[in-house]
């Protein structure tokens, strides 16, 4: 017995838990060490009153069979006998009251005398038990036999309960991957009809804006504004439900590229700083612990957490202020940015507070109805900062406001510099004139972390004062001071520091009429860094008696070089681009946008002679294509010097720009005119080191290398392409459709002129090409279009029939990769 038990032990299947697979190897193995005829195991059903036969082991006829069931209802003693005793052991089976039930039915048919019975034990009770059937003369069963009995029932209890759990764990898992499979197909199917309503919406919208260009009355305008306003809520809606679709799914995936977080910070106040000052509001950004210039991460996804949570605040405030706090922990490689969103309005209730970012919940249906919103905001930002490996939290009291703080992790960026102003050595000394106490000390705050001695106070009345005993050389006002003005006009004789205004958004000040009250700068609040650095950096100048104020552009067009330098350009500086690419339009516009600079763009050398011969605008700069159709950059330059654009452009500055990165070209431009080249794409950087050097000669500017900066070996430079653009994912796919929308014109184009065996338009075509693809980092199709360009230009019709196979091939690609990003 103790044997039989052994083997069975160490059985894999037992050990494995495998009763469907050790069951007949047990019957066998009782059968044969009690030497019985027959040998069982009966499981009880989940209502337990039945036994179910799952192996039934006969002797004579060595065969294993099951599904046979006992009921309670016909055999109720055996069943009772069963519960009471751990095993029943019967000398006489016919007789004994315990088992007479079978006798007509069961045990004399098969001749069965004497039985042996033990229960299997579970964790919740008896699960069933096992049968040794004796046949012949009546059997004393003897202790080891009934040990040995009992002690298989329990081997068979310890190998159903693990049974049991195995089959658990089968059913959890299935139910989880069914759950899981159901959450992508609803998730797919939300992402799906978000796209395909936002597509036609994208038409309607696109319409509605057209409308008001037409000649409408009152009434119309109304309904189409209020057209307009419903069908960007619907839009809005829409890209929550596609966010929230795409995190549910698992296809959102963060992007990472360099940014400027204080930029990104100074855009998004800028953006809400019309609607909180228009509810009268103050919105204050304390960006003091923020001592970087750059970054490494996905800004667009960093965007939505914060435009989310300002947006919250400015909503459910209606009167006070919202402070935005952020700062930089160091981390090995990077860094924690610790956010806290704090707003003075209507708070939570503390038991509405835990399901705040589940999705489609808010506090109330009151509050959907009077606010609006979907109720996704807050479950996309717990998402999107746990795949930032942070957390967000909130603390609130109903009626007292709420905090929003959130943790993300960000990446060191390979061009880290700390944003500081350059100081005189003599120090620097600010007078800070605000009624708002929390904005007063978070702009304290910034000045103090830049090494500037500060003084603040509440009136311009106190202001006075202290100009009577202390020199500074930046003042700054809060428009919201009731005596600015009178303030401006008695200020002390030997004040000789920059006085700055601080208006709102939607004020109405006249740039003359400031500069005739007194001051020479005002800015618009919420200050952003640029602002502020250029306020400093303005006050260290010496004061030329201009004609108006000078408005500090500090959220729209940052004008800034490296960290620190301040590019101050030229009163009304202007540029003309002359560019017939699209994409190459978008681009520079945007970088020059983005420095602070105002820009006209002409597509050929003809429209720009005709611009500047006739425009109203005076251009102090002009960026100039080489190769253009109707006139080309060399012959518009040509012109130009010639004083076919009048006089007064006859010296202006002219920069080329060139797709061809070849030994020459530079000495081809200097010869047509041109001062300098930059070579496509354009880097921003020697863009803005050129711009320094040509247009603001005073700003210091490295000398020009000529090199050209090494590209990612990449078929596409998906990095590079979102640096280009600022990190803003939406101008990238506008340029995306843009180049994506152009090239069946250009197939069509290229097509004609291989038919017609026109080298020079096969040229034309693939030089165009070569310029879209490198401005949007598409490397390899840029280079497979500039070996076509080349052996069209060298008339060699072998090698173009060559090239175009894998200029083919590069174009399908970087499509579907087009395709693919902007799906």
């Amino acid at each position: 017995y103790n044997r039989a038990l052994a083997e069975l032990t160490v059985n894999p299947s037992v050990l494995d838990g495998q009763l469907d697979l050790v069951k007949q190897e047990l019957v066998i193995r009782m059968a044969l060490a009690l030497d019985v005829a027959r040998a069982g195991i009966w499981l009880h059903a989940e209502n337990g009153r039945e036994l179910h036969c799952i192996a039934l082991f006969e002797r004579k006829t060595e065969t294993c069979t099951e599904g046979f069931v006992l009921k309670q209802s016909e055999y109720p003693r055996y069943f009772e006998a069963m519960l009471q005793n751990a095993h029943v052991s019967v000398f006489d089976a016919q007789s004994d009251p315990r088992t007479s039930e079978f006798g007509e039915g069961y045990l004399k048919p098969l001749g069965i005398t004497s039985m042996l019975d033990a229960v299997i034990p579970g964790g919740s009770g008896v699960v069933g038990v096992i049968c040794a059937e004796h046949i012949g003369p009546r059997r004393n069963w003897t202790q080891p036999e009934e040990a040995f009995v009992i002690s298989l029932a329990t081997l068979v209890g310890g190998v159903y309960a693990s049974h049991e759990r195995k089959q658990t764990e089968r059913r959890l898992v299935q139910a989880t991957r069914d759950a899981e499979m159901a959450a992508r197909a609803k998730s797919d199917f939300l992402a799906t009809m978000s796209h395909e309503i936002r597509t036609p919406m994208n038409g309607v919208l696109g319409m509605l804006n057209l409308l008001p260009d037409q000649e409408l009355n009152p009434d119309q305008r109304r309904k189409v504004d209020i057209a307009k306003k419903s069908a960007t809520n619907l839009l809005s809606l829409l890209d929550d439900i596609l966010d929230f679709s795409k995190v549910e799914a698992g296809k959102l995936d963060l992007v990472q590229v360099d940014f400027d977080l204080r930029a990104l910070l100074d855009d998004l106040a800028a953006s809400f700083a019309l609607r909180a000052q228009s509810k009268g509001l103050e919105l204050v950004m304390d960006l003091s612990g923020v001592d970087v210039s750059s970054v490494h991460g996905d800004p667009d996804r960093l965007r939505q957490i914060f435009s989310n949570l300002m947006s919250n605040a400015v909503k459910f405030t209606d009167r006070g202020e919202v402070v935005v706090r952020c700062r930089l922990e160091p981390e090995p490689k990077g860094y924690r940015l610790l956010a806290k969103v704090l707003d003075s309005g209507i708070g939570i209730p503390k038991a509405k507070q835990d399901k705040l970012f589940s999705p489609f919940v808010q506090v109330d249906a009151s509050t959907t109805r009077k606010y609006g919103g979907t109720g996704l905001g807050l479950a996309i930002c717990r998402k999107l900062c746990e795949l930032m490996g942070g957390q967000i939290n909130v603390t609130s009291a109903e009626g007292h406001g709420t905090a929003f703080s959130f943790a993300v992790y960000l990446q060191q960026s390979e061009h880290f510099e700390s944003v500081a102003p350059e100081l005189p050595a003599k120090g620097f000394r600010l007078l800070l004139v605000d009624q708002q106490a929390r904005s007063r000390e978070t702009l304290a705050k910034q000045f103090n972390a830049w090494g500037i001695e500060v003084e603040d106070v509440d009136s311009s009345r106190n202001a006075l004062l202290r100009l009577g005993r202390a020199d500074f050389d930046l003042v700054m006002v809060d428009v919201a001071d009731p005596d600015y003005e009178v303030f401006a006009r008695r200020l002390p004789a030997e004040f000789n520091g920059l006085l700055c205004l601080m208006t709102r958004f939607d004020s109405q000040l006249d740039a003359a009429a400031l500069s005739a009250a007194g001051y020479q700068a005002y800015l618009h609040k919420p200050t952003s860094t640029c602002q502020l650095l250029q306020a400093i950096a303005l006050a260290q100048l010496p004061r030329a008696g201009e004609d108006e104020a000078r408005l500090l552009l500090g959220q729209e067009s940052n004008g800034r070089g490296a960290a620190g330098e301040v590019l101050l350009w030229p009163q009304g500086s202007r540029v003309l681009l002359v560019e017939d690419n699209r994409i190459n339009q978008e681009v520079a516009t945007l970088m020059l946008n983005a420095m602070g600079l105002s820009v006209d763009v002409a597509e050929n050398g003809l429209r720009a002679l005709e611009q500047l011969s006739h425009g109203a605008a005076a251009y102090n700069l002009i960026l100039m294509d080489c190769q253009m159709p109707e006139m080309d950059g060399y012959q518009a330059t040509r012109c130009i010097r010639a004083g076919e654009a009048g006089n007064a452009y006859r010296d202006i500055p002219i920069i080329a720009l060139t797709a061809n990165a070849l030994k020459g070209d530079r000495q081809r431009c200097l010869e047509a005119g041109m001062l300098d080249y930059l070579t496509k794409p354009i880097e921003e950087s020697r863009l803005r080191e050129l711009l320094a050097r040509y247009l603001n000669p005073t700003c210091s500017a490295a000398e020009v290398s000529g090199e050209v900066i090494p590209r990612a070996e990449t078929e596409w430079d998906q990095a590079a392409a979102l640096k280009m653009v600022r990190g803003r994912q939406d101008r990238l796919s506008d340029l995306l459709r843009i180049f994506f929308d152009s090239m069946p014109e250009r197939h069509q184009r290229l097509d004609n002129a291989l038919i017609c065996q026109d080298l020079e338009e096969v040229r034309k075509v693939a030089h165009s090409i070569k310029g879209s693809a490198g401005q949007l980092h598409a490397h390899s199709l840029q280079d497979q279009a500039g070996a076509l360009e080349l052996a069209a230009r060298e008339g060699d019709w072998q090698r173009v029939e060559g090239v175009l196979p894998p200029f083919y091939e590069a174009e399908t690609r970087f499509l579907q990769q087009i395709k693919n990003y902007i799906d």
